[in-house]
C-alpha cells in the first residue's frame, strides 16, 4: 500500500514538473485601423509538450493592471489526430500606441493548477497603404474586418511543431483575418435586378478588378466555370480551386494581394507579368466555392518559400492595411436571406487611410 501511495505522489510530481503548457504568440499582432477605432489583433496557440488535456479556468489580458479582455473561451482546435490543442483569436479596442498588453492563462492539468503569462509591447507604426481593386461604384464590405466577421475565425490548421525561437507550437495560419468579400450595389443598395439565381443579373459581377499596387504575377488561375447561385460544387474545396479563377499579385517584402472567385475567362495577366497600380486584371465572378458573385479580397504575408509550392500559399498570414481614400455611406443589416438588406443605416463621410469593418458600404471614385 505505501508503495502505491508513493509511485501515486511521484507519478503527480513528474507530471508537475514536466506539464510544459506552451502559450505562445506566433506571428506579429496587427493593428486595424478603422474609420472610428484601433484594434489589436493577434491569436494564443496553446498546447501542452506532452500532449496532456489542459482544463482552462481563465484568462485575461492587462494594460497597466486594468483588465481590458476577461474571456476564457479557447477553441479546441485538434487536427486530424494531434489533439489537446487550442487557440484563441483575440481583438481588443485601444484608445493608444504603444501600449503593453499581458496575458494571463490560469489552467488545470490532472487537477493541479498552473498559470503562463506573456507579455507583449505594440507600437504605433505606418500601415501598408493600397488604392481600392476596383476603380468606381458601390460595393458592400461582406465580412470584413470585425471580431465576429466569419473571416477573423477562419484558420488554415496543420499538424503541431515545434518552434525553438518561440518555445512553443505553431498550430495553424491566421490566412483571411482582414480578406473582404466585395458585392457590387446599385444606387438603391440592392445585390441583383430581379433574380438572384443570375449571375449577369447582379450589379457586382463583370466589374473590372484593378491591381492595387504596382507587382509582379505569381499566380494566375482561370478556366473554372462560374456557379449558378447560390450552389458550388464541394469538389472545388482542393489547391488548385479553392480560390476559383484566381490572382496572386506578390508587390514586394513577402507581401502578396489575393484576388479570387473572378469571372470564368476573365484574367488578363500570366504569371511572371509586372503591372502597375490600377491595371485591370480580371473581372467579379462567381467561381470556386462561392455562392453568388464577389471579389474575395486579402492581403497576406508569406510563410513558406517557394510560395506558389502545392498548398503552402494556404499557409499565409493575413495582414493589416489601408486603403488609400474612399467615401463611406454607411453600414448595411443583411436579412436573413443573404442576398438583400433589412436596414441601411446612412453615415456618410470621406475616409483617408482607414480599412473597411464588417459590412459597410462604400462609394470608390478613383
Amino acid at each position: 500500500m505505501k508503495k502505491l501511495i508513493f509511485f501515486t505522489l511521484l507519478f503527480y510530481c513528474l507530471i508537475s514538473l514536466n506539464a510544459q503548457v506552451k502559450m505562445i504568440i506566433p506571428f506579429e499582432p496587427q493593428i486595424f485601423k478603422g474609420e472610428n477605432k484601433t484594434s489589436i489583433v493577434y491569436e494564443i496557440h496553446l498546447k501542452d509538450s506532452l500532449n496532456n488535456r489542459i482544463e482552462i479556468e481563465k484568462f485575461s489580458v492587462k494594460s497597466n493592471n486594468s483588465i481590458i479582455l476577461n474571456n476564457s473561451e479557447f477553441i479546441n482546435y485538434d487536427f486530424k489526430s494531434d489533439s489537446n490543442r487550442y487557440l484563441k483569436n483575440i481583438w481588443i479596442d485601444v484608445d493608444t500606441l504603444p501600449i503593453v498588453l499581458l496575458n494571463t492563462l490560469k489552467y488545470n492539468i490532472n487537477g493541479i493548477e498552473y498559470q503562463v503569462e506573456k507579455k507583449i509591447l505594440i507600437n504605433d507604426k505606418e500601415l501598408l497603404i493600397v488604392r481600392f481593386p476596383f476603380k468606381e461604384g458601390i460595393w458592400f464590405a461582406g465580412g470584413g474586418p470585425s471580431d465576429s466577421s466569419y473571416h477573423r475565425v477562419s484558420c488554415q490548421k496543420v499538424q503541431s511543431k515545434y518552434d525553438a525561437d518561440l518555445d512553443g507550437f505553431v498550430l495553424g495560419y491566421s490566412n483571411s483575418r482582414f480578406a473582404i468579400d466585395w458585392l457590387g450595389l446599385n444606387e438603391k443598395y440592392q445585390f441583383y435586378k430581379s433574380d438572384e439565381k443570375i449571375n449577369e443579373d447582379w450589379y457586382g459581377y463583370g466589374r473590372e478588378v484593378v491591381a492595387v499596387a504596382n507587382g509582379k504575377v505569381i499566380w494566375a488561375k482561370d478556366g473554372i466555370p462560374d456557379n449558378i447561385p447560390p450552389k458550388y460544387s464541394d469538389t472545388l474545396y482542393k489547391a488548385e480551386t479553392a480560390f476559383g479563377n484566381s490572382i496572386l499579385l506578390d508587390i514586394g517584402n513577402d507581401i502578396v494581394v489575393l484576388y479570387a472567385h473572378l469571372k470564368f475567362n476573365s484574367i488578363k495577366v500570366n504569371v511572371g507579368d509586372k503591372v502597375n497600380a490600377g491595371a485591370v486584371i480580371g473581372q467579379v465572378g462567381n467561381s470556386g466555392p462561392s455562392e453568388g458573385p464577389h471579389l474575395h479580397f486579402d492581403i497576406i504575408k508569406k510563410i513558406y518559400k517557394p510560395f506558389m509550392d502545392g498548398l503552402n500559399r494556404f499557409y499565409s498570414q493575413s495582414i493589416s492595411y489601408t486603403f488609400d481614400k474612399y467615401e463611406l455611406i454607411g453600414k448595411g443589416i443583411v436579412d436573413e436571406s443573404g442576398t438583400n438588406f433589412e436596414k441601411v443605416i446612412i453615415d456618410e463621410k470621406f475616409i483617408n487611410r482607414k480599412l473597411p469593418s464588417s459590412d459597410e458600404i462604400l462609394m470608390i471614385k478613383q
